[in-house]
């Protein structure tokens, strides 16, 4: 929102939100709408910005490029491939711009290690090595962390990590990757260390 309210080219005309009171107090004159077919049933959007749970990326941008809609949506594009080559050929055919919201290609590390790259000033590289560290022994209660489609932390820091990558050296040869999920790993430890505090408190 705030790259949109800076910019003058645009102005936002309507929010979809469960919280139109929030809503109002940042943007006054928008209209707020609980959910994106009503909003895209009550007139023409020129672009439609989606920054909702991962999951349903793919259907609401579907929805809005139906609508004649242009689309910027927050990264992770979709959850299959399958759906963003679908949705890639509708916006072909309905000729409107799909881009998809990878806001760390703007951050200053990373910039400047590209520059640095361009111009030779590293050498031949042989090997990247790229990470996002995070402590949160106990998870947040929101769909990015809680169990379920498109939400965890690989789905929620990995695509940073990738486009980085892509961006830097371009597209791969050849992928593999191993996802191991940790989370019960660091619960069941959380868990024999408070007995253990409690035992050694008796």
């Amino acid at each position: 929102m705030p790259f949109l309210q800076h910019l003058s080219d645009f102005a936002i005309e309507g929010v979809v939100s469960s919280k139109p009171g929030e809503v109002k107090t940042a943007l006054p004159s928008a209209v707020v709408y609980s959910s994106l077919e009503e909003a895209l049933n009550s007139r023409q959007f020129d672009l439609v910005v989606i920054t909702t749970p991962n999951h349903l990326h793919a259907s609401q941008s579907l929805l809005a490029l139906e609508h004649n809609s242009h689309v910027l949506v927050e990264k992770p594009f979709t959850l299959s491939v399958t759906d963003a080559k679908h949705l890639v050929d509708v916006a072909h055919a309905k000729k409107k711009q799909l881009c998809v919201f990878h806001n760390r290609r703007f951050d200053g590390d990373f910039l400047t290690l590209k520059q640095l790259i361009e111009q030779g000033k590293l050498g031949d590289i042989k090997r990247f090595e790229s990470r996002i560290d995070r402590f949160r022994p106990i998870p947040r209660n929101r769909w990015r962390e809680n169990k379920g489609s498109g939400s965890g932390i690989f789905w929620d820091l990995g695509p940073h990590l990738i486009d980085q990558a892509l961006e830097l050296f371009g597209k791969p040869t050849a992928v593999s990757a191993s996802v191991v999920e940790v989370i019960n790993i660091i619960e069941t430890a959380l868990k024999a260390s408070q007995e253990e505090r409690k035992l050694l408190l008796n």
